[in-house]
């Protein structure tokens, strides 16, 4: 009887154990990884070269539209080779403000319309 009780108690401290040193590992990669983004934005940050546009085009194969220095260029990216296709007017570009987003929609306008679409689904297979 004695035994099972010791026995009891060594196995939630086990599982406490295990639990603050699984927070503490995620919060480790958690600063780790926002430490390392910090040093990615202070490198491009200074940048010459700036990618403007990817376009795919076959599985492998991209249309880019960088901007080196003041010119911008379309390049084709492949596997293993890029070609430099043209050097484009800025004048004939209509270039997006730095953060925006392809689809204009914020990441919680996105949930809450996959949220509607959801209860929506629900409701339809409720009704037959």
């Amino acid at each position: 009887m004695l035994l099972s009780a010791f026995n009891k108690t060594d196995s939630v401290v086990q599982f406490l154990t295990l639990l603050v040193i699984f927070v503490f590992i995620i919060c480790i990669t958690y600063f780790t990884v926002r430490w390392m983004s910090k040093i990615g934005q202070g490198q491009s940050k200074y940048s010459n070269i700036e990618i403007i546009e990817t376009r795919r085009i076959t599985n492998n194969k991209y249309l880019q539209i960088i901007k080196v220095g003041d010119k911008y260029l379309l390049i084709s990216v492949g596997k293993d080779e890029i070609h430099l296709i043209s050097e484009l007017n800025e004048d004939s570009l209509t270039i997006k403000e730095n953060g925006s987003s392809d689809t204009g929609m914020s990441f919680s306008a996105m949930l809450d319309k996959a949220k509607n679409l959801t209860q929506k689904n629900l409701n339809d297979k409720d009704k037959e």
